[in-house]
């Protein structure tokens, strides 16, 4: 089984990212990913839960947080929050993703449906969640012409990240 979302483009996932930005008035490079968890919890809008790593809550030991429609929940793993807090470019990359599914899901309303074979990657919603992730965490207009390590110092984010960024802003038809 697998899930698909309506289709949406790279360029539309880069507005959706600056769009969100104004709305939460960022102006940095630096995407505080925690304040911006704490102030939704704040305003009532997403709500999360730092859980023991064990908890069986996650299918797999490979899961590090899980976000659930159903009760507009975002499940954490607590070593997960606890590195994000530490700005360690992985975990604050997971916390952004399923932030990225509540956004696409319940604010932008892009929604989902179960199909039986793996769908383009513009239609899958963990590929979309990915991308504005990234989007969010590195500006494509603001970081245009950095280098992975300048990526990594300023934005927080992981080589792999970073990497895979750079060749994302390569590749994007303006």
């Amino acid at each position: 089984m697998y899930y698909e979302s309506i289709p949406i483009s790279r360029l539309e996932l880069i507005s959706i990212a600056k769009d969100c930005k104004t709305v939460w008035k960022i102006k940095d490079l630096y995407f505080p990913i925690i304040k911006i968890y704490d102030d939704l919890m704040d305003a009532k809008k997403l709500f999360y839960l730092v859980v023991e790593d064990n908890d069986p809550i996650f299918k797999d030991e490979n899961e590090l947080a899980y976000y659930s429609y159903d009760e507009n929940l975002v499940y954490i793993k607590e070593s997960v929050w606890i590195e994000a807090e530490q700005d360690i470019g992985r975990s604050r990359f997971t916390l952004t993703h399923e932030l990225c599914h509540y956004l696409l899901i319940r604010v932008f309303e892009f929604g989902y449906k179960e199909v039986e074979k793996e769908p383009k990657k513009y239609k899958d919603p963990d590929w979309q969640a990915d991308f504005l992730a990234g989007a969010l965490l590195m500006d494509f207009e603001k970081t245009e012409g950095m280098t992975v390590a300048q990526l990594i110092d300023l934005c927080k984010v992981s080589e792999e990240a970073a990497i895979v960024h750079i060749s994302a802003s390569k590749n994007l038809k303006k």
